[in-house]
Order: structure tokens, then C-alpha cells, then sequence
């Protein structure tokens, strides 16, 4: 489907396609991630606040490597105390699609998308279409 759509664009038959930072970060760059699934309620040693959880308070972490980690880790300064500590735990490890959804990458992925709309409308990228992408990227 990607293909077919970067295809529209090039012959000029569609101008461009709006969708969420979870659909580029997945879908059209083809990842996946392993991740690493706790029920929050197993574990109220970890303070995980249930406003902040999703629906089966079920809390997830993507796995990384040590060189990933230290990648990213001066992007998202907060929350490794929390991250190790649910490594630690038993739990289910699963390969997700959506796995960029998890913590940390789930917040990083948010954070370029709001870059890329910044980007966007500088270089004079309709307005209606930022605001469009900009509202996806915050729900």
C-alpha cells in the first residue's frame, strides 16, 4: 500500500497523504519492536499512575540494546530509573507492530512528529494540512 501510494504522489495524481506518527513509524518504515508487557496492577510497588494507563492497565516497554539506549537516552532524559526497574520484573515479551507505541519510543515518535509539523509549516506546507496532522499527532 505504501508503494502504491508514493507511486500517486510521484505521477502527481495526489498531492500528499496525511496520517499519524504510530502509521509512519510502523506501517511505512516497516518496523517492529519487541516489547515488554507488565499488568500494572501486579506491580503497585511501581506507582504507575491508572489515568495514565491504557484500557487493562497493562504498562509496556520497547527492549532495546545498549547502543540503542544510549541513542536516544539524551532525547528522553526521564523515566530510565522506571524503565530498568520493569526490565527486572517478570513478564510477557511480545514483537509488536505498534510496539513504537511503548515507552520510551511511543513519546519519541510523538516528539518527531510535532518536529515534522513544524517543519511542515515552514516550508509552506498547506496550513489546513498541518493543523490536520498536528490534531492527529495529539490524540
Amino acid at each position: 500500500m505504501t508503494t502504491l501510494i508514493a507511486e500517486l504522489i510521484r505521477k502527481r495524481i495526489i498531492d500528499g497523504v496525511l496520517t499519524s506518527s504510530a502509521v509512519v513509524a510502523h506501517e511505512m518504515a516497516g518496523t517492529l519492536d519487541r516489547v515488554k508487557r507488565i499488568r500494572a496492577a501486579d506491580h503497585p510497588e511501581l506507582n504507575l499512575p491508572a489515568a495514565l494507563l491504557p484500557r487493562g492497565g497493562v504498562f509496556e516497554i520497547t527492549e532495546m540494546t545498549a547502543a540503542w539506549r544510549a541513542a536516544i537516552q539524551d532525547e528522553v532524559e526521564e523515566g530510565w530509573g522506571l524503565y530498568d526497574r520493569i526490565m527486572a520484573l517478570p513478564g510477557d515479551v511480545i514483537v509488536k507492530a505498534a510496539g513504537n507505541m511503548a515507552w520510551p519510543m511511543g513519546p519519541r515518535t510523538e516528539r518527531l512528529g510535532r518536529e515534522v509539523e513544524a517543519i511542515a509549516r515552514e516550508a509552506a506546507f498547506p496550513s489546513s494540512a498541518s493543523r490536520a496532522w498536528a490534531r492527529t499527532l495529539t490524540r
